[in-house]
């Protein structure tokens, strides 16, 4: 929703006057500017949620490629018009999604309670990577989710983005 958009953009602009990071707004963009950035979006939800698959059950073999770094994922060099237009190096993009429980699943769940079934409500899920403009190469990338969060609400949509950036390398020099 906007109220959750808005929240979640709130919480990543407090950090982004923190250290190691600093957030630039993005240029006006042309339609085919638009529509890259919006393919190369796509593409890194797509290598995300790989990284992601990898991380949770890639075993001990993903387990140290993981720790060696993530040189082998890349959305390719097609966002090098933003390093050439704002100055930057890196783009941060983060990616959140919040499905809230309809009235039939929330009475599903006191039911199940009484029997002593867990019954899972909503979620908000975020993942955020960093990636080199230039070449595309994914430098960092983290993943938080909560059970009880609703990103509608301004102080869980503070503490998603705080997880999520817990494991935020202070890199010098990132722009």
């Amino acid at each position: 929703s906007r109220q959750a958009r808005e929240n979640v953009s709130a919480a990543l602009q407090r950090l982004g006057q923190g250290p190691g990071l600093r957030l630039a707004a993005l240029p006006a963009l042309s339609a085919e500017e638009q529509h890259s950035l919006e393919q190369h979006v796509a593409l890194y939800n797509v290598v995300a949620a790989n990284v992601h698959s990898n991380s949770v059950g890639g075993g001990e073999l993903w387990e140290k490629r993981l720790k060696s770094g993530l040189t082998d994922y890349t959305v390719g060099p097609g966002l090098a018009f933003l390093a050439d237009r704002t100055g930057a190096d890196t783009a941060l993009v983060v990616i959140a999604r919040d499905a809230e429980s309809s009235g039939g699943r929330k009475a599903v769940m006191v039911l199940g309670a009484l029997f002593g079934v867990g019954v899972p409500g909503g979620n908000a899920f975020a993942v955020a990577g960093l990636i080199v403009l230039r070449s595309g190469r994914l430098l960092w990338q983290s993943f938080d989710s909560s059970i009880s969060s609703d990103l509608r609400v301004e102080a869980d949509a503070g503490k998603l983005v705080e997880g999520l950036f817990a494991s935020y390398p202070a890199a010098a020099g990132a722009k």
